[in-house]
C-alpha cells in the first residue's frame, strides 16, 4: 500500500548512525527518538510487512504511551533486515551502501524535485560516509527568521553540489538516467540541464 511504501522510504534513505539526511529544510530526525514511535505503529497495522520493525529491532520500541496502546505486544520472531542500496524515484533520492552497517560506505544522491518553498538549490548534490564516518553532510536549516537562512542555507555554495561561476542553481527537478543493482554492485546516473540553462550537468 502507499503507507507502507511511505514508511519504508525514510529506512530506505537512513545515513549509517540511524540518521535521516537533512535534505533540504530538514532538522535533524533519528531512529532512536521520535521516529521510532511513527514504526511502532506502522508494525501494529501492517504485521505482514516486517522490514517496518526493523528499526524498532535495532534501536529499541517506542516508549510513548502512542506506542503502548498501538503497536504490537511482541515482536518475538522478527528479525532485523539489513538494507542494500537502494533508489526511491518519486522522491528522487537514490542511496549506494556498502560495507557492515558498523562500518558502513554511502553516498546519497538527491536528483528530486526542488521542494517548493522548502526546497534548495541543490540539484545533483551528494551525501557522503565513509566506513560509519561523515565525510560529506547536508546541514539542513537554520530558524527562518536568521539572515543565514537565505544567506547561505539556501544557496548553492552551501551544498555538495556542482557550482558553475558562482552562481546559485535555478530550482527545477533533474532527470533520472539509469539504476543498475546486481551483484552487489549498485550505479546510479542522474543529469540536469535546468539547474543552469545552458549547460548539462
Amino acid at each position: 500500500s502507499t503507507i507502507v511504501e511511505m514508511l519504508k522510504a525514510p529506512y530506505a534513505a537512513m545515513l549509517p548512525p540511524g540518521k535521516l539526511p537533512m535534505l533540504n529544510d530538514g532538522s535533524e530526525q533519528d531512529f532512536t527518538g521520535m521516529l521510532r514511535e511513527v514504526y511502532e505503529h506502522g508494525i501494529g497495522l501492517f504485521r505482514s510487512e516486517p522490514i517496518l520493525a526493523t528499526p524498532l529491532l535495532i534501536w529499541g520500541r517506542g516508549n510513548t504511551v502512542e506506542s503502548v496502546l498501538y503497536g504490537p505486544n511482541t515482536l518475538q520472531n522478527m528479525e532485523w533486515e539489513d538494507i542494500g542500496s537502494s533508489l526511491l524515484p518519486d522522491s528522487g533520492l537514490a542511496c549506494l551502501r556498502s560495507g557492515p552497517p558498523q562500518q558502513r560506505s554511502l553516498v546519497l544522491m538527491d536528483f528530486g524535485p526542488h521542494g517548493g518553498h522548502h526546497g534548495h538549490p541543490d540539484k545533483l548534490g551528494l551525501t557522503l560516509w565513509l566506513e560509519g564516518q561523515p565525510a560529506f553532510i547536508e546541514a539542513g536549516s537554520i530558524g527562518y527568521g536568521t539572515d543565514l537562512y537565505r544567506g547561505w542555507y539556501k544557496r548553492s555554495l552551501a551544498h555538495n553540489t556542482v557550482l558553475v561561476n558562482g552562481r546559485d542553481q535555478k530550482e527545477c527537478t533533474g532527470d533520472f538516467v539509469r539504476w543498475e543493482s546486481e551483484d552487489g554492485t549498485s550505479t546510479v546516473v542522474a543529469s540536469s540541464s535546468l539547474a543552469y540553462p545552458g549547460s548539462q550537468l
